[in-house]
């Protein structure tokens, strides 16, 4: 009788196999990649379509899905003078291609002859046209500054006329580094105190557990919310840790912290205890 060989597969091999059988766990995954990559992606995503997040528009106020909208004339100035100020060189050399093409009337100066072009091309789309004609690079990089002047809003704006999808997009990004700095944070507490009280156990398991029964007794969003309206800075150790722009998210990163590591601590706490009862540990 011929035995047969069997293979040992490692534990990623094996979870990997069991992950793959379930269809819907493989497309929650997909999902959450996609919205991974749009966060990491959004300031790209923003100058694809010509959308600032933070840009905003009384007079653009809740419009509905798929508006097309025209910048005001002092945004589009805005944008223009920030084409001149990111490469001079590049201005000059579009200035002279664009009157060398005859785009650039005679009286106007070289200050003013982008600004010009740029009125000429709102009011006439024939000069877009020759604009495009020219297929000169330098040329190119003012027209995208133009073809900027309209947006299309997918999904309309806010009550302060921003827009809504870049919005979501870059909220994404503070969603996820929260997300993922509370689990990391609130894991590693858990660790700590869990191996502590299943290890030691005696005194020191009753104290460690009967602070986590406490806190798990608390209502959850009461406290968040007294947290939350508290000043954490005036304590000298967060005080010195939580400053600058981010002073928002590291509070919040703290608040939840305190009330997340109480279900990892139980969870190793009792794989530790589970451990000790085997034949082998002495």
């Amino acid at each position: 009788m011929v035995e047969k060989e069997y293979k040992a597969s490692s534990m990623l091999r094996i979870v990997a196999s069991q992950f793959v059988e379930h269809r819907f766990a493989v497309l929650g995954l997909v999902v959450i990649i996609m919205i991974v990559l749009l966060a990491i992606l959004a300031p790209v995503l923003g100058n694809l379509f010509g959308v600032d997040p933070s840009s905003q528009s009384i007079f653009n106020r809740y419009k509905p899905t798929m508006t097309v909208l025209e910048k005001s004339q002092g945004d589009r100035e805005e944008l223009v003078e920030q084409f001149i100020a990111r490469d001079k060189q590049r201005s000059a050399e579009v200035i002279a291609t664009l009157r060398e093409a005859g785009l650039v009337p005679p009286k106007v100066s070289d200050l003013d002859a982008l600004f010009e072009v740029m009125d000429m091309a709102g009011d006439d789309a024939a000069v877009m046209e020759q604009l495009r004609t020219l297929k000169d690079p330098q040329v190119n990089a003012y027209i995208n500054v133009l073809d900027s002047f309209i947006t299309t809003h997918y999904l309309g704006t806010d009550e302060l006329g921003r827009d809504v999808l870049m919005r979501l997009i870059y909220g994404a990004r503070v969603s996820i580094s929260i997300g993922l700095m509370v689990a990391i944070i609130s894991a590693l507490i858990g660790l700590l105190i869990g191996s502590l009280a299943g290890y030691y156990g005696g005194f020191l398991d009753s104290a460690l557990m009967r602070i986590t029964d406490s806190l798990l007794s608390l209502p959850l969003i009461p406290v968040l919310i007294l947290f939350a309206a508290a000043d954490i800075k005036q304590i000298p150790l967060l005080g010195l840790l939580i400053r600058g722009q981010n002073e928002s998210i590291a509070k919040m990163v703290v608040v939840l912290c305190i009330f997340w590591w109480m279900a990892a601590a139980g969870l190793v706490r009792a794989c530790i205890l589970s451990v000790k009862e085997k034949e082998f540990v002495f």
